[in-house]
């Protein structure tokens, strides 16, 4: 590769990632992959969903569902993950302006 295309994109990469909301996203990250409250609400919600596939067709079916339902919504808006999902799309925009850009 040529030096000046690798310095220019290391000088690229270093500058994006030190954007504040990169370093949110980033930071949000982390924090959602060692919180252990999220990893027991993404496993009750996968078990949930479970449980409502195996109730297709079955009398408890209703049941399952408001359950998977109110599982689903406390981890959407745990805190955590409504951040991290509005920075995500704030560093989606972002990408997509970049790329609209280089298409120019």
């Amino acid at each position: 590769m040529n030096n000046e295309l690798k310095e220019y994109l290391d000088s690229f990469i270093e500058k994006f990632l030190s954007l504040k909301e990169v370093k949110q996203y980033l930071s949000l990250k982390s924090e959602i992959e060692n919180s252990n409250e999220i990893k027991e609400l993404s496993s009750q919600v996968a078990k949930a969903q479970k449980d409502l596939a195996l109730s297709l067709g079955k009398s408890s079916y209703q049941d399952k569902k408001k359950e998977y339902e109110q599982i689903k919504l406390t981890y959407d808006t745990h805190p955590l993950i409504t951040n991290f999902n509005v920075i995500k799309e704030e560093i989606s925009s972002l990408v997509n302006e970049l790329v609209l850009n280089l298409k120019k």
